[in-house]
């Protein structure tokens, strides 16, 4: 399978039928990756190819802005 080629997680089963790729519950930022779509950067999931849903994102932003000690201006306080 060719590197860029992105896996079908609803394709992905092996002979038994079972799944063969499975979404995580808890993305880290190990498992995040940015591609282009169109003239947008999205976050993408390395291991299902699959962009991120919103809550997937604001978890990541949290994640990022924790590791990077910077402050959450959008945060209420």
């Amino acid at each position: 399978m060719d590197e860029e080629e992105v896996y079908d997680v609803d394709r992905a089963i092996d002979a038994d039928g079972n799944p063969v790729l499975q979404e995580k519950a808890k993305l880290t930022l190990y498992d995040v990756e940015y591609k282009l779509s169109g003239m947008n950067v999205v976050p993408v999931d390395k291991n299902t190819g699959k962009v991120l849903d919103e809550k997937q994102i604001e978890t990541l932003r949290k994640q990022l802005l924790k590791n990077w000690r910077f402050e959450d201006e959008d945060e209420d306080e």
